[in-house]
């Protein structure tokens, strides 16, 4: 998959973020109800090739500060990226008692935090179309410096749908996953 426009790692630093027009985050989404702050990206344990976990509750305090990205750490940064994507399950899913409200949970929290655009997803995604979804945005992103982002999107939307050797990514699971909030221009 191709990463964002001025290129990846594999674990992002906080410091690199001033240079980076956007951020890209493949993992798990945490949201804490009672807690929104204590909401995160669940990564990988630093310094392994361990997985990350899905079960957050489970682990300790000192493991959490080491997984978890907290969008507190986005809020105290002096320099946000301006697109975050969440390409983590249900990153922009929202509970019982927030439906309706598009702007609770994981999204709410890094638009908070500073982001202006996050891209989140409404379900667990297809590891194959969203990755080819995110990557037709980064290109047009790339190709057209000057379109709005929406635009960009759009068109990535459009990509995949007339992609004529996967009829399959024609279904709304696979080209309708992720929502654009915030800034959209």
């Amino acid at each position: 998959m191709r990463c964002p426009p001025r290129g990846c790692r594999r674990r992002p630093s906080a410091r690199t973020w001033p240079a980076s027009s956007s951020a890209h985050f493949t993992c798990h989404g945490y949201t804490d109800p009672a807690h929104p702050m204590e909401s995160g990206l669940v990564l990988a344990p630093r310094g392994t090739s361990t997985p990350p976990t899905k079960h957050i509750r489970r682990l300790s305090v000192a493991q959490r500060g080491t997984t978890l990205l907290r969008p507190a750490r986005l809020a105290d940064h002096p320099s946000v990226p301006a697109l975050l994507t969440l390409r983590a399950c249900s990153s922009a899913w929202q509970a019982e008692t927030n439906r309706g409200d598009e702007f609770a949970g994981l999204t709410r929290v890094f638009l908070q935090a500073g982001a202006r655009s996050v891209l989140s997803t409404l379900w667990n995604v297809d590891q194959e179309s969203s990755g080819r979804q995110v990557s037709a945005l980064y290109a047009r992103m790339t190709a057209d410096p000057d379109a709005p982002l929406w635009v960009c999107y759009w068109r990535a939307q459009r990509d995949l749908l007339d992609q004529a050797d996967a009829p399959w990514l024609a279904h709304p699971y696979h080209f309708a996953p992720m929502v654009l909030n915030g800034d959209w221009r």
